[in-house]
């Protein structure tokens, strides 16, 4: 299991996220919110989670952006702490956008085949099997259509989100409707090594 991470009151994190993001000139604001960074505190019940219904899972890796991101009561026995510049290229440094972080996962050092990507606001109710996620060393997902989503031929963003979604569907061998969008909802995401490198 992967799991990306973010504690947004942390000062060390803070004064590097507002010298980097509030002082530039973004053009998409939403991106940056804090909305993306907000920490529920519930870190430590998905772990437990995993632990107490994933007793399959091999590796827990916690993706951090610094040693101050680490909370004081992470079992590094158990956990294994991976740093934004153990993968992702430093002239991408510092990042406080996910997709950046999720495009670098597989040069996570040891990371087998086969990973589940989660956050950390993501628990587990009840038993998983391995099962839940690959089946014939293939991912499992859930794709949904997605709700009021607009389909407009002029627009570059949602052609190619319409696009992409329905490549990855058919890719994993789903008959689907070409005009429509389909999402993965936030939940943990089976993920093969090869397949995102």
């Amino acid at each position: 299991v992967v799991i990306a991470y973010v504690d947004m009151n942390d000062n060390e994190w803070r004064k590097t996220y507002n010298s980097f993001v509030l002082n530039t000139n973004i053009p998409n604001k939403q991106i940056n919110s804090e909305i993306r960074f907000r920490d529920y505190g519930t870190l430590k019940a998905c772990l437990r989670s995993i632990e107490q219904y994933m007793s399959w899972i091999n590796n827990v890796y916690l993706i951090v952006s610094s040693e101050s991101q680490i909370p004081e009561w992470i079992n590094r026995n158990i956990v294994n702490i991976v740093y934004h510049e153990d993968i992702i290229p430093k002239e991408f440094l510092p990042t406080f956008n996910s997709n950046v972080i999720e495009l670098h996962l597989h040069n996570i050092k040891n990371l087998s085949e086969k990973f589940i990507y989660f956050n950390d606001d993501m628990l587990l109710v009840d038993t998983n099997v391995i099962e839940d996620y690959f089946i014939n060393d293939k991912c499992v997902h859930f794709m949904t259509e997605a709700p009021n989503t607009p389909i407009r031929k002029s627009d570059d963003f949602y052609r190619q989100k319409r696009h992409n979604s329905v490549v990855i569907l058919h890719e994993m061998g789903y008959d689907v409707d070409t005009t429509k969008v389909y999402y993965n909802n936030h939940g943990p995401l089976p993920l093969l090594r090869s397949k995102l490198k």
